[in-house]
């Protein structure tokens, strides 16, 4: 058997959580991100978060990590850039990366995303073809 996994984004998480919010099932919501084994937020720091959001994602972290339960985080941001990731928070910011660090493997990945490998390969490929000209 398997594990339950969530997977999304950090701006559609706030987003599902402020939602949540105006719908007054802010607990029902957070108890939901809670079951997962490991819930795995994308792009953060990708797009701007606003303050509100910026704070019900810190909320998501603090949620998990007081459960001991793993978030997996993927960013091309630096640590020392998540004050931008959090609204400009540098204080909620440093109060994240300590819980996420704490009893973590950051696992830091250099070079060209796979994207940009693919997208070159194509490139180089198409080059290398020569289509012969009408006469």
């Amino acid at each position: 058997m398997g594990h339950r996994v969530y997977f999304t984004t950090a701006i559609d998480l706030a987003r599902r959580m402020a939602r949540a919010i105006a719908e007054n099932r802010l607990s029902h919501e957070i108890k939901n991100l809670t079951r997962p084994k490991p819930l795995i937020i994308d792009e953060v720091g990708y797009l701007a978060l606003e303050q509100a959001h910026a704070s019900l994602l810190f909320q998501a972290i603090c949620e998990r990590y007081e459960k001991n339960q793993a978030v997996i985080f993927t960013s091309n941001k630096a640590f020392a850039d998540w004050g931008q990731v959090f609204a400009g928070d540098a204080i909620m910011a440093s109060a994240a990366l300590d819980r996420l660090l704490h009893r973590s493997t950051v696992i830091n990945i250099r070079g060209d995303s796979y994207r940009l490998k693919e997208k070159r390969q194509a490139k180089s490929s198409h080059a290398a073809i020569e289509v012969p000209q009408p006469m």
